[in-house]
């Protein structure tokens, strides 16, 4: 994309503009941090907590990635 402007000797000058693409935001790696902590909490006190954190870590960092790579697929070529 570019835009043409009038400087103050008259003459035309070109700009390039580049487009930011943003996604939305997630919130998953709060639940990351989150399911972390349990299992860190779960290493020294439950250990069913740890293997239940072991698993939603999986699962969320999976569902993460997925997110990104689909975010990727969406961004613009040029």
């Amino acid at each position: 994309m570019s835009t043409e402007t009038i400087d103050t000797t008259g003459q035309t000058t070109t700009t390039q503009v580049e487009s930011i693409w943003l996604t939305r935001g997630s919130n998953k790696p709060i639940w990351l941090a989150v399911t972390l902590l349990c299992a860190l909490i779960g290493l020294f006190a439950f250990w069913p907590l740890l293997v239940a954190s072991v698993v939603a870590i999986a699962l969320i960092a999976g569902s993460w990635v997925s997110e990104a790579r689909g975010e990727s697929d969406e961004l613009p070529l040029n």
